[in-house]
């Protein structure tokens, strides 16, 4: 969970002068034109940036979004392809979508493994329906015909929309009970992080 949502970090960098040692030297700024006053502006700055960054679960629902609209543009493409190669290039663009995105839910699921008696944990839900998506995608690269491979493809869509709601409607909620916004924030602001913001561009 650390190594992928290493929001810790973001701390590291608001912490105090070696911080502002960093930041000047990331930015080729000299010491001796940017001191501790101004280190300890810039960081609180950085702190307010960090404050408006969105909550780890409104991003992943966020990207649930984007997710539905190129499944829809998929799907209304599907229906006018005859080649098999195609179809299976769509797949891999789907798989390369979801793979990362799955991941972090993966990770956020092991700190919801309470459950009651003779119910499913969360954790073991989230990543079951993933392993699910998972073959069913795999399994395009397998089919035959480019009808197959069309079945195939829209089945993990589906399934995919489907494992989306329920997150919405059941997991995210579970997970902003259990932990403090700020520490949701700072999961999300690491996430961006990571994966949307511009190479080699930290906050």
């Amino acid at each position: 969970m650390q190594d992928r949502l290493g929001y810790s970090c973001l701390l590291v960098l608001c912490s105090g002068t070696a911080s502002s040692s960093r930041l000047n030297r990331k930015h080729g700024i000299g010491d001796s034109s940017f001191g501790p006053r101004a280190g300890q502006l810039l960081c609180s700055r950085l702190r307010r940036i960090v404050q408006l960054m969105i909550a780890i679960t409104r991003a992943l629902a966020a990207e649930h979004q984007m997710f539905r609209a190129v499944f829809a543009d998929i799907g209304g493409v599907l229906a006018n392809l005859c080649s098999l190669g195609e179809v299976k290039r769509l797949a891999r663009l789907v798989e390369g979508l979801l793979r990362v995105h799955g991941g972090v839910e993966d990770d956020l699921a092991l700190f919801s493994g309470h459950n009651r008696p003779g119910q499913e944990r969360p954790d073991d839900r989230c990543r079951r329906e993933h392993r699910e998506i998972d073959n069913q995608l795999t399994r395009v690269h397998t089919a035959k015909t480019p009808a197959e491979a069309k079945r195939l493809l829209c089945g993990a869509m589906a399934a995919s929309r489907r494992h989306f709601s329920h997150e919405e409607r059941l997991f995210f909620p579970l997970l902003e009970r259990m932990f403090q916004p700020d520490t949701l924030t700072a999961m999300g602001t690491d996430w961006f992080l990571q994966h949307h913001a511009p190479p080699k561009w930290v906050i």
